[in-house]
Formats: structure tokens, C-alpha cells, sequence
């Protein structure tokens, strides 16, 4: 198995419905390519036997998603409670156009705090086009401009084309004037099954993929928070910079998250529409047991597994492509023997042993046999050995401050001083570990 297996995934999205009120070309649900699509509203019996199967088996945040999920009112805040209740963590995707003061003020009333949401042009005429709807832009600057009234913290994404490439720069720039906290441009992805009319429509090429990859890092040098929701290869960075900004992140599909469906079958990846059960008749355990692929590395491409790269990036993302099983279509091979040179990891904030630290807060925890986890918050995770583990956990749950010296001392640590204080700084830049001095 070329990727551990947990007992359970960290992170799902859970999908409360599948109908729009867009039309959005580049679309990725699989299911509105149906000649009669079915719309389904996930309901409430549904949704708390899917909570109490997350409880069950652990799992730290959920993606709340659709479809447009402000279409099943009811039922994202139901989802939204009763989430709460079980201390499991949650976000909601949405195009903000169906967003009012009322239901804005019901959501932040029920405990919502996160939102990712879409623009995909600051043109009107454009972003209505690829939407498929005459006033979505209007409509969407309202919603934000609630969501912000409200106090939600905003995310920004831009599916990114063949239409819309060279409208990042203005789309980064107006979401910033917004008011939202990053903005993320994320590369179109082919739609599946495999539509004959998207290669010449959306479809982007290696020139056009850098092309965003410069667009996102003049928005950083303008002091933005930018990111991309699809992982890319390495090999797609021409330089160390470009890396350490947008080339941090793999594909968790199958690995730490899957997809639970409005009509509660789960998937590995929300792109993808194969089916591994059914969570209304069998547990999330023996079902994510199932995805083993996603984990074996028999949908990754020959030459990835043979990369120097491939632990960093695990060859990028499986769904660019029009089949699962072939190569990032990021992917640039003639530009891989002279990236050897990038560094896999940044500078680390340096320690010294007497700079107070602790535990944050946020952090939740979570031990499968020996494989063991430090949840950061939302979908971020820190796997560590069963050792360390116990230290954190213990460190955490009395809730002490303390310096490196003082638990070298104390616990009998085996390492010196300088080995500690390097754990102990890269612990800091995992978000793990806070320096109150």
C-alpha cells in the first residue's frame, strides 16, 4: 500500500443537495450531464444518521456542499446544529446569490462561521455568461455584501478557463477590495463522463496553467492570501517561490476525505462519480475501506511514482484528467531534472529553549492503531508517531505551558537541545505548537 490506511476519513464533503439555480459550463457534477437528472434534497433522517456515523468514526470537519446547498435551507441548518452538538467542524460552499439577510443571520445563528464561495470574472457580462445566469453578478455581490454584514469569514474561488484565464488578476484584486480573506484560482476541471465539446471550450494547456500560477503570485507579492483548491505537480513550478506558495498540497480523495451524496452514496473524490457503498445500510469504516485504489497507487501514472517530487506532490490531481488513471495534465516532463534544486520544505521559525509555548488550543486528536493524528483545524492534519502523540495529547488536555528545556527535564526526552528545539519549531509552523513568548 503506498498510502497508509486510516481507519476512517478525516474530512467529508457531504453534499445537501444536487440541484443549482446556475448553470455553470465548467460544472463538474457528474450528474447534470444526465439526459433526465434526478434533484435530490438530502433529508433530515438521512443527515443526523450521517452525523452520528461521523461521530462514530472520527471525523474532524465536513465540507458542506452541493449543488447549491442554500436550496435545502432546512436541512443545512439542521446539519449545521446537529454537527455543532457532536464538536465536529464544518464549512459551507456556496454561490452567495440566494444568500438573504434572513437566512444569512440563521446560519450565523446556528454556529456557521466559514464560507467558499465563486467569481469567476470582476467582467459582468463574463462571470453571467460562464454562469448561465442573467444576474448572477449582481446577485452575487449582494450575498457578500450580507455575508460580510453578518461577520462570515470569506473565501473566494475562480474556476479558471479558457474564457475567463485572463481575468485572474482582476477577480484577485476585487475579491481583496471585498473583503475576502484569500482568494483561490483554481484550474477548470474536464467534466466526466468525458464531454466531446469541453477540450475546445474550457480546457487549459501547460502555458495557460502558468499563466495562473504567475497571476496568483503577483497577487501574493500584493500582500493577498492566494491558494489553489486542486493540487498541482511540482513539475508545474518554474521556481522555489511558486512552490512554497501554491505547490504544498495532494490529492486527500481517498487518503483523508471522501464524498457523501445527497442520496448518501460515497464517493472518493467529488469529481468523480464512482460509487464505493451506501451509508444508509453499511458503516462509513467498511465503506472507506473500500477506496483502497485511491490508496495503492494504481491510479497514479508510472513516471510520477518514479519522480523525484512524488512524496510532495503525489502526482497532482487524478480528475484533470478525461480518465482517472492518466497524468496530470499540469504536468511538464521536460522541466523535471532542473527543478531538483527546490527546497520540499520553507525556512522553519527558529526556537530556543526557553520560549514559552503550548498546545493550541484548536487542536483535536486522534489515534488509528499506530498511525496518529493532530487535526489543526478544518482540513488541516499532522500525522505523528504514537510517542509523540501521547506528549502532545498529554501537554494538551492539562493545558501546560512550557519550554523545550523544561520537557527535556521532566519527560526525559532523547534528544538534546538543539534536536528538540527544531521538532518543536517545525510543531510551530504546522500550526500545532504557539509561542506565547
Amino acid at each position: 500500500m503506498l498510502y497508509k490506511t486510516l481507519d476512517s476519513p478525516l474530512s467529508i464533503h457531504l453534499e445537501v443537495n444536487t440541484s443549482c439555480n446556475q448553470k455553470c459550463i465548467h460544472c463538474y457534477n457528474f450528474w447534470r450531464k444526465e439526459d433526465k437528472p434526478v434533484f435530490i434534497n438530502l433529508k433530515k433522517e438521512l443527515a443526523e444518521h450521517i452525523v452520528q456515523q461521523l461521530k462514530r468514526f472520527g471525523v474532524f470537519h465536513v465540507v458542506l456542499n452541493g449543488g447549491e446547498p442554500l436550496m435545502n435551507l432546512s436541512t443545512l441548518l439542521f446539519l449545521i446544529d446537529a454537527l455543532s452538538r457532536n464538536q465536529i467542524s464544518f464549512s459551507l460552499n456556496t454561490n452567495l446569490t440566494l444568500l438573504t439577510e434572513s437566512s444569512a443571520q440563521k446560519l450565523k445563528d446556528a454556529g456557521l462561521e466559514i464560507l467558499l464561495t465563486s467569481l469567476l470574472s470582476h467582467n459582468p457580462a463574463v462571470h453571467n455568461y460562464l454562469a448561465q445566469e442573467e444576474n448572477s453578478f449582481e446577485n452575487f455581490l449582494n450575498g457578500f455584501k450580507i455575508a460580510k454584514k453578518v461577520g462570515f469569514k470569506i473565501t473566494v474561488n475562480m474556476v479558471v478557463s479558457k474564457v475567463n484565464k485572463r481575468d485572474i488578476l482582476g477577480v484577485g484584486l476585487l475579491a481583496n477590495s471585498l473583503g475576502a480573506s484569500s482568494f483561490s484560482a483554481t484550474r477548470v476541471m474536464p467534466q466526466h463522463p468525458y464531454n466531446s465539446d469541453f477540450n475546445e471550450l474550457l480546457a487549459l494547456d501547460n502555458g495557460d496553467v502558468d499563466h495562473i500560477i504567475k497571476s496568483l503570485m503577483i497577487l501574493h507579492s500584493d500582500n493577498i492570501f492566494v491558494e489553489s483548491l486542486i493540487p498541482y505537480p511540482t513539475c508545474s513550478f518554474n521556481n522555489n517561490a511558486e512552490f512554497l506558495v501554491l505547490g504544498r498540497k495532494s490529492c486527500s480523495a481517498g487518503k483523508t476525505s471522501c464524498v457523501i451524496g445527497a442520496d448518501g452514496l460515497v464517493r472518493a473524490c467529488p469529481h468523480d462519480s464512482k460509487v464505493y457503498g451506501d451509508i444508509k445500510n453499511e458503516n462509513l469504516g467498511l465503506i472507506w475501506q473500500n477506496m483502497s485504489e485511491w490508496r495503492d497507487g494504481s491510479l497514479i501514472p508510472l513516471e510520477c511514482k518514479k519522480c523525484h517530487f512524488f512524496s510532495q506532490c503525489g502526482g497532482g490531481c487524478r480528475m484533470t484528467s478525461t480518465h482517472v488513471f492518466e497524468k496530470d495534465t499540469a504536468m511538464r516532463e521536460n522541466q523535471m531534472e532542473s527543478k531538483h534544486n527546490i527546497a520540499i520544505y520553507p525556512s522553519m521559525k527558529s526556537l530556543d529553549g526557553i520560549a514559552l509555548l503550548r498546545v493550541k488550543e484548536t487542536c483535536r486528536f486522534r489515534k488509528d492503531g499506530e498511525l496518529c493524528v493532530i487535526n489543526t483545524g478544518g482540513m488541516k492534519n499532522v500525522f505523528i508517531n504514537s510517542e509523540t502523540f501521547g506528549l502532545l495529547s498529554t501537554l494538551y488536555s492539562e493545558k501546560s505551558k512550557f519550554t523545550v528545556s523544561e520537557l527535556i527535564t521532566k519527560y526525559d526526552l532523547h534528544m538534546n537541545l538543539e534536536e528538540c528545539c527544531n521538532f518543536f519549531s517545525h510543531l510551530v509552523n504546522r500550526g500545532v505548537i504557539e509561542i506565547l513568548t
